[in-house]
């Protein structure tokens, strides 16, 4: 089978679940070549502001995923190609719920964080994320903002250990919505392309493609629905994927 495109998440994935980790020179010299003759994707849970840190290195040229599906962009003009935002009061409500806890709150317009904030006087956001939250407190934080309609919690593991972060979305800006519409995009069959991740939160990723491989990091969920699976992220997976199935 001739893939045409690989989808990949990053943290956790392209590179090491740190937030300031940086893609390894391997990786970035396996996708130079590759972009050649196929679509090299990031489909993300992070912002442009954050995504860059890796995507830029990368020097991807063809449409990414960022904000956990709520926008698209070309990583070259930086212009947002498709989005799915949020309005000013599902922002407000998440914030009013969430400000009693002890952990930050993120958003595409706020990015030193407000965990003090008594009233968001903001606009609609792509995506709000919650940092670091135990994990003993996540069904209950999620219990609370269930009452809040129209939005989706995507949930991956935090950057502290026996941590959560929250992704808060639009109910219709999901990483699946979102790869739909980044592959007729691309004018790409399922079957053509390869999918790579290490999270629960891939499975919408998994659905989307015709290859599905998780790194060995990944969690067992993902291993299990997964065809393939590589190496750690931080041994090179993805370089290894890449090599093997594009190259």
């Amino acid at each position: 089978m001739k893939y045409k495109a690989v989808i990949f998440d990053i943290d956790g994935t392209a590179v090491a679940n740190a937030q300031y980790a940086k893609p390894s020179k391997r990786l970035v010299d396996v996708v130079q070549k590759a972009k050649r003759t196929a679509h090299i994707c990031a489909a993300t849970g992070r912002i442009w502001s954050t995504a860059r840190w890796v995507i830029e290195p990368l020097q991807l040229i063809a449409p990414s995923v960022i904000s956990a599906g709520a926008e698209i962009i070309d990583p070259v003009s930086q212009k947002i190609l498709w989005k799915k935002y949020m309005s000013k009061q599902q922002v407000m409500d998440i914030v009013r719920i969430v400000k009693k806890y002890p952990y930050e709150i993120f958003c595409a317009s706020q990015l030193d964080g407000f965990p003090n904030i008594t009233e968001w006087r903001g606009k609609e956001e792509s995506v709000v994320y919650i940092s670091n939250i135990p994990n003993e407190k996540t069904i209950e934080i999620r219990r609370k903002l269930s009452i809040i309609t129209d939005i989706v919690v995507h949930q991956g593991p935090g950057y502290v250990d026996g941590t959560i972060n929250f992704n808060i979305t639009q109910k219709d800006a999901t990483k699946l919505h979102a790869l739909h519409e980044l592959i007729r995009m691309l004018d790409l069959q399922k079957k053509e392309i390869i999918g790579v991740g290490d999270g629960d939160n891939d499975l919408p990723l998994f659905d989307s493609v015709g290859l599905k491989i998780a790194v060995g990091n990944a969690t067992e969920k993902l291993k299990k629905a997964a065809d393939v699976v590589v190496a750690d992220a931080d041994k090179d997976g993805l370089a290894e994927v890449i090599i093997k199935y594009i190259l």
